[in-house]
């Protein structure tokens, strides 16, 4: 059996004549600086050469294109920043807008008399009423995620389901209200 091993071994050997005893002296230095045998040392070389040569990156082109590709990535992250604080603004500006059009629709039930025109509900509280067989008054206001503290659009709700009730849509129940089906 160790024949057999030493006669595989002998099919792949090769032996290299270097031009000059320097030229395989430093084989054997970079070899010992990598750690590597000179066998596996000329292996490596070899390979990354053919691999070039079949269209596969060598180290340093590697290295080159991992030095671009962190530049690009510092890049992007400085420009996410930059857009995470514009949507922060736009976000900002929506909600105000969206707090003045709520402003705005809970006008037109907190002037009663003084508005002439077509009223619109808040469509979540129409909703809440379809989904939900009744709605506990203090309920409603953790439903339609309203701040307990803004009286207008409390007020607001409040005549919006004053008018429900009194297109008999909505019934006052004990503690709550009612949608009629």
């Amino acid at each position: 059996m160790a024949l057999d091993k030493t006669k595989t071994t002998r099919k792949r050997s090769i032996t290299i004549y270097p031009p000059i005893q320097e030229m395989k002296d430093k084989w054997f230095e970079i070899a010992k600086q990598e750690g590597l045998s000179v066998s596996n040392f000329i292996i490596e070389v070899v390979e990354e050469y053919i691999q070039r040569k079949e269209g596969f990156s060598s180290k340093d082109e590697l290295s080159k294109n991992l030095q671009n590709l962190t530049e690009q990535n510092e890049r992007l992250r400085h420009e996410n920043i930059e857009l995470s604080k514009k949507v922060d603004m736009l976000n900002l500006l929506t909600d105000r807008y969206e707090n003045q059009l709520v402003k705005y629709k809970n006008k037109t039930f907190i002037e009663n008399g003084k508005f002439e025109g077509v009223r619109e509900y808040q469509q979540n509280l129409i909703e809440l009423f379809k989904q939900k067989s009744s709605i506990a008054e203090d309920e409603i206001i953790d439903l339609l995620h309203i701040d307990p503290h803004d009286a207008e659009t409390l007020k607001a709700i409040s005549k919006q389901i004053e008018h429900l009730q009194d297109y008999g849509v909505v019934e006052k129940i004990r503690g709550g209200w009612r949608w009629k089906r």
